[in-house]
């Protein structure tokens, strides 16, 4: 076993956040065993998923980006990237690695965001604009653990 979780659509993710609860607008966060046993993975994937949790609470636009059928666009970033909170939620991330003098390997570059970003319609720029500054504050932060 690899540490990741299968959170029901076949895919191995080491933490997911639920949809917001219609009566409560909570979201739930669960993590992967492998994420708990790694102080560095345990900081970037709590803020990964609560910016998701945020984005639900405030009820921000998420749309769908299908990169294969739209731009004939397929490679290793194409699934991490597939909605635009998503898109937002991974541009963000870069302002906590750098704050937090965290390791870029394994990530996607800001190059390749930035490329990707510019092929998208005015629409989904648009909502990946407003979901990155309104999840701002929680990446745009330092963490000591």
């Amino acid at each position: 076993m690899d540490g990741s979780m299968n959170p029901g659509n076949n895919s191995k993710v080491l933490a997911y956040t639920t949809k917001a609860n219609f009566w409560t607008g909570k979201s739930n966060i669960v993590y992967s065993p492998l994420v708990a046993q790694n102080p560095t993975l345990l900081a970037e994937t709590m803020v990964h998923e609560t910016g998701h949790a945020l984005s639900n609470k405030l009820g921000l636009i998420n749309l769908e980006i299908d990169w294969k059928n739209e731009f004939g666009l397929e490679n290793q970033y194409t699934d991490a990237l597939r909605t635009t909170e998503e898109f937002a939620v991974y541009k963000l991330e870069h302002v906590t690695r750098e704050l937090n003098n965290f390791p870029i390997n394994d990530f996607i570059p800001q190059y390749r965001l930035d490329r990707m970003y510019k092929m998208l319609d005015l629409s989904r720029q648009y909502l990946i604009d407003t979901t990155y500054k309104k999840l701002m504050p929680v990446f745009n932060r330092y963490m000591k653990y």
